[in-house]
């Protein structure tokens, strides 16, 4: 049974290789990353020092023609690590470039896989863990459009991982730099704060301080300020312009426009773009309320407790953002593969299954599915699944209060087994 194991371990690996990095290099070589396209351009204005924030349609239609970049979407709103980091291989020929950039998000997905495998099977290569992630087709679609979702995804991965290590401040780094690749894990903190774990907030909080200012060694103080600026707008942007029916949204607003606003996309029930909105912010409101009181009182010190947890933050984070799309939901692996390794009960598996399939089902066929409305909402009913089923399982687990966990196999305070593996585990910081 042991050799069967490794051997499935090995082929759910290899296969993962093939499907992501097979697919991303296809992605790559045919330069079909829109939003790749745009982080190339942004790298060269930073690389000749513009404020990349500052340019306008016209600069980037020229910046496209003299690399010839066929795809790209402006304006630049993303943190001003990505560009940097693009930067680094910026001087490659685009199509060159977008090789670099696939392999090295496979290579975070990959890492990220094999963190999270560590965490929540106790061994480097699980065989499921490693399918699901060969499979999920958000991954895919991520890498089609040149994202850098992986890149977010390894940095809570190694939250989680450096916290039940006992690392907490490298923890804490990892997040910073999961944020400010993409913010998708920036309600994190304030999950933090509700365990009311104001060391690690203040942590975290120092290390985004400090990355910020080596960005200002990059890429100047005005194009920080504007940074900080349209990140203040984005949201107040989207919940005005919320709800968009366009399919590859699958938030509360995506699916309450589809449902109740003309679009070109299918029938809806009225054409009432006010009452979609007030019903998306409310019952996005709902959810919100129900993550708190599933996380109300935890604190503590059990791993498992905060690995769901934080599943479920993220999950609620692509169902409440006003513009969440597809791809966004590369971080609700997270919750799918906890629920699956440590609440490994039939009917949890059951639902997380149905979840993933929908989700999957979503970013492949939502063409096919355009005539018939409530089919291009797929996702999203994958995503409160998952989000129903973390809290079902958090409502079902015993309150721990600071100091009353038991202490986790292998720590100081009680030797003699080694970290990893589902049980119970300690998250100390």
């Amino acid at each position: 049974m042991g050799l069967l194991r490794i051997d499935s371990s090995r082929i759910s690996l290899a296969a993962f290789l093939v499907v992501q990095g097979g697919f991303g290099l296809w992605a790559a070589y045919g330069q079909r990353g829109v939003d790749f396209g745009l982080y190339y351009l942004a790298a060269h204005a930073l690389r000749r020092g513009d404020n990349i924030y500052a340019l306008n349609q016209t600069e980037w239609a020229s910046l496209a023609a003299q690399y010839q970049v066929g795809q790209f979407a402006p304006p630049y709103a993303y943190p001003p690590m990505t560009a940097w980091l693009v930067s680094l291989f910026a001087g490659l020929p685009f199509q060159r470039a977008a090789i670099v950039w696939a392999l090295l998000s496979v290579a975070a997905l990959a890492l990220a896989g094999l963190t999270l495998s560590r965490l929540f099977v106790g061994r480097w290569i699980d065989g499921v863990l490693f399918g699901a992630l060969a499979l999920y087709v958000p991954n895919l679609t991520t890498l089609y459009a040149g994202q850098v979702n992986t890149f977010a995804l390894l940095g809570v991965a190694l939250f989680l991982a450096l916290l039940k290590w006992r690392w907490a401040l490298a923890g804490c780094l990892a997040l910073a730099v999961s944020i400010m690749f993409k913010p998708l894990a920036a309600p994190l903190i304030v999950h933090l704060l509700w365990r009311r774990d104001v060391r690690k907030v203040l942590a975290v909080g120092a290390c985004l301080i400090a990355i910020a200012v080596a960005m200002v060694l990059v890429i100047g103080p005005g194009a920080l300020v504007s940074y900080l600026e349209s990140g203040w707008r984005v949201p107040q942007i989207s919940i005005d312009g919320a709800p968009g029916a366009y399919p590859p949204n699958q938030s509360l607003f995506g699916f309450f426009g589809r449902a109740l606003t003309a679009h070109e996309f299918g029938p809806s029930l009225v054409n009432e773009p006010g009452l979609a909105r007030a019903l998306a912010l409310g019952v996005s409101s709902v959810l919100l309320l129900g993550v708190a009181i599933a996380t109300w009182s935890r604190g503590g010190r059990d791993w498992n407790v905060f690995a769901v947890e934080t599943g479920l933050v993220l999950a609620t984070v692509n169902l409440v953002t006003p513009i969440g799309w597809y791809h966004h939901a590369v971080i609700s692996i997270v919750p799918i593969l906890a629920l699956w390794h440590l609440h490994p009960t039939r009917w949890v598996r059951v639902w997380l299954a149905a979840a993933f399939v929908m989700i999957s089902i979503q970013g492949i066929a939502w063409h096919s599915l355009i005539g018939y409305t409530p089919l291009l909402s797929l996702g999203t009913y994958g995503l409160m699944i998952v989000y129903g089923t973390a809290v079902w399982q958090l409502a079902r687990t015993p309150h721990i209060g600071y100091g009353k966990a038991e202490r986790e196999p292998g720590t100081a305070e009680f030797p003699g087994k080694a970290h990893g593996g589902a049980g119970t585990l300690y998250c100390d910081g």
